[in-house]
């Protein structure tokens, strides 16, 4: 898992996001379309696709969760060919995700 943090203007625009993933990676293929999610008593969204990288045929999921004005991304991702076997797993970590408090 990868958590990456930025700063947000109070929301989240989940097919932004999708689209520049989609920017970043010219073979992204959305798989998992946004979807709103809440973790922890963090709102956010989740998507998913898939990608080439190397050879290698990847599949991920984010989640992007937002806490006053900052979004934490999720980043999960496996072989494509392994998803199934670990999707559970992604899904489990991510509902474990919280925050400290301040």
């Amino acid at each position: 898992m990868l958590i990456v943090c930025s700063d947000a203007g109070g929301k989240i625009d989940a097919g932004r996001q999708q689209s520049r993933v989609a920017t970043e990676y010219s073979n992204y293929k959305a798989v998992e379309e946004p979807e709103p999610v809440t973790i922890t008593g963090l709102e956010g969204v989740k998507f998913g696709g898939t990608l080439s990288f190397g050879g290698l045929k990847l599949r991920t999921r984010q989640y992007m969760l937002l806490r006053e004005n900052r979004i934490y991304t999720l980043t999960f991702m496996s072989l494509a060919s392994h998803w199934a076997g670990y999707a559970a797993s992604f899904d489990a970590a991510a509902a474990s995700f919280g925050l400290a408090d301040k």
